[in-house]
């Protein structure tokens, strides 16, 4: 129900940052945090990446940041879960713990600009343009250099990630305020709707998790989020849609992205996909098609 803790350290930083060169069947599938920063290039692979209150494709050559503590989970295309020996889905990962700058090298003002981006990490950031391929090479060149030359390698990745205006922040404001923690009442809820949002729940379900009664629930949700349920829900299932109609899978008809998206039928699908996004699904292709 609740977002997994994940060690990505159990015995403590040997080393500032932790690098992975990973290749196997498929990404992290499970939702969950860890203490550490995260900064992930995919080198093969694409799919949909769950973080916090967003849904956001993903495919070879995105670069992602993700903040202390922000929920997430990684969800292959079911094309790249293949019989592949090799694997179909690699990565190159940096772990780092939040303090990382905050020991000597915050106080510098040659890094002031890198403690800005740790903060903008706190609500998730996707990179866009040729500093992608380039933080691609420097990160992939980590694998082969000692503890020292990859620190200084890391350190000028982080500078080149400051300096770029290509870039997105993912998760909303209101959830980046809360704190998603595996005992926050808010967290344990929002981490059930993102497993089963796809899925029919119901408010007696949401209430039961986070031990209140329907009519006090509704009331704190509303004050959390500025929403009420429903609506917060309806968001996510289409923010799920605009990603499966963006794909323009031709195999897969608007009725289906409606079913796999959590609706039973077509007409409520489409009624809330307009009142979410202010265009039908098909009208949503085409306008996709047009960019």
């Amino acid at each position: 129900m609740k977002p997994k803790l994940l060690h990505r350290n159990p015995t403590g930083f040997v080393e500032s940052v932790m690098y992975q060169h990973t290749v196997s069947e498929q990404f992290l599938s499970a939702w969950h945090y860890h203490p550490e920063l995260e900064l992930v290039y995919v080198v093969r692979s694409s799919g949909s990446l769950f973080v916090g209150d967003a849904i956001e494709s993903f495919s070879e050559g995105d670069l992602v940041l993700l903040g202390s503590n922000l929920p997430h989970r990684w969800l292959n295309d079911p094309s790249h879960s293949s019989s592949d020996s090799k694997g179909s889905a690699e990565s190159l990962t940096v772990h780092f713990a939040p303090d990382f700058l905050k020991v000597n090298l915050s106080k510098i003002p040659e890094f002031r600009s890198l403690g800005q981006l740790i903060e903008l990490a706190k609500r998730g950031v996707v990179f866009k343009g040729s500093s992608c391929q380039k933080v691609g090479e420097q990160l992939l060149a980590m694998e082969m250099q000692d503890e020292f030359k990859r620190l200084l390698n890391f350190l000028d990745i982080l500078r080149l990630l400051a300096q770029s205006s290509n870039n997105r922040l993912l998760v909303s404001p209101g959830y980046a305020e809360q704190k998603i923690e595996s005992n926050n009442r808010f967290g344990r809820v929002h981490a059930y709707i993102m497993n089963h949002f796809q899925e029919d729940i119901t408010l007696e379900e949401v209430a039961d998790i986070a031990l209140m009664n329907k009519s006090a629930f509704c009331r704190y949700f509303k004050k959390i989020t500025k929403k009420n349920f429903s609506r917060y829900l309806h968001e996510i299932r289409i923010g799920y849609a605009c990603k499966l109609l963006s794909e323009q899978q031709q195999d897969v008809s608007i009725a289906e992205v409606g079913f796999q998206c959590g609706y039973n039928n077509a007409s409520n699908f489409n009624r809330q996909f307009k009142i979410i996004t202010g265009h039908s699904p098909t009208a949503y292709i085409r306008q996709y098609e047009l960019e």
